[in-house]
Formats: C-alpha cells, structure tokens, sequence
C-alpha cells in the first residue's frame, strides 16, 4: 500500500482531478477542448491509434466529432467512467496512473443493445508530468480493451 507525504497527497488529489476533467471533457464536448490537459509532445495510444502531441490528438477529436455530427444519429452520448485510480509516483514531477475505464455509448446499437450496455472494459495507463507552471498534465495514456459489447464500434 502506498504511503504519500503531504506534498504527494495533495498531488493525488490534483491527478485524480486532472483524470476527472479528462473523462469530462471528452464526455460533453467530445474531446474537442482537451488540449490545455495535454503537454506537447504527449503520446496518446487509444485502441484504434496511436497519436503524438498535443495537436494530433486535438485534431484526432475534432475529426472525430466531425465525422459523427455527419451522420444520421448524429454524436452520441457517451460517458467514460473511471475506477481504481492507483497513482504511482516516479519522480517529484511525475507519475503513472493505472485505472479502469468502463465506456458507455449509443453508437452501434443495431444488434438491439441498449445505449446503456457498456460498450467496453478497458484497461488504461496514463503518465502525468507537472509543467512548470505548476500544472498536472498528460504526457502518456495507453488503453487496453478487455471486454467489449459485440455490437461496438470504436472511434
């Protein structure tokens, strides 16, 4: 079991916000605002693709939206639910955050799921780094899927 000093502790709060703000923003706005959380040189591996800085991965989410504010369905709702956030420092600056994602969404639900069926299980890995203005920011995520509805499409 982890110990944390009281600069940690208060750092464990901040990532867990950070994570918060992260699943938020992609939730509600589809991702489209997420650059201010991310550093530059960020590498963001999702199921689909691997993207590196801070402006493909805004531009992945932009194309994105664009691609499903295209269709008849329009964007979806969808909702990132985060659990067992488990942060592991590796430096002053730095840390590694292992969680687990469960992904809900209506997209693809032909075979007759509900939009309230989890779409996926996912397994995440997210390195945070503080910049020197002081913030939390994601330098890495790396997600695994573990379990997915048979009718999910992910984008």
């Amino acid at each position: 079991m982890p110990k944390f000093n009281a600069v940690q502790t208060v750092d464990v709060v901040a990532i867990h916000q950070l994570l918060s703000e992260w699943a938020k923003e992609i939730d509600e706005n589809q991702g489209v605002g997420i650059g201010p959380m991310l550093t530059d040189d960020c590498a963001y591996s999702l199921p689909v693709k691997a993207y590196k800085g801070r402006s493909e991965v805004v531009a992945y989410y932009r194309a994105r939206v664009a691609e499903l504010s295209a269709t008849p369905e329009g964007v979806p709702t969808q909702r990132h639910v985060l659990a067992n956030l488990c942060v592991d420092f590796t430096g002053a600056d730095a840390a590694k955050v292992s969680f687990v994602m469960t992904y809900y969404t209506g997209l693809s639900t032909s075979s007759g799921n509900s939009p309230a069926d989890p779409a996926l299980v996912g397994d995440g890995d997210m390195i945070v780094q503080r910049e020197s203005d002081g913030e939390w920011r994601i330098a890495g995520l790396d997600t695994e899927v573990v379990a997915f509805r048979a009718s999910a499409v992910v984008r």
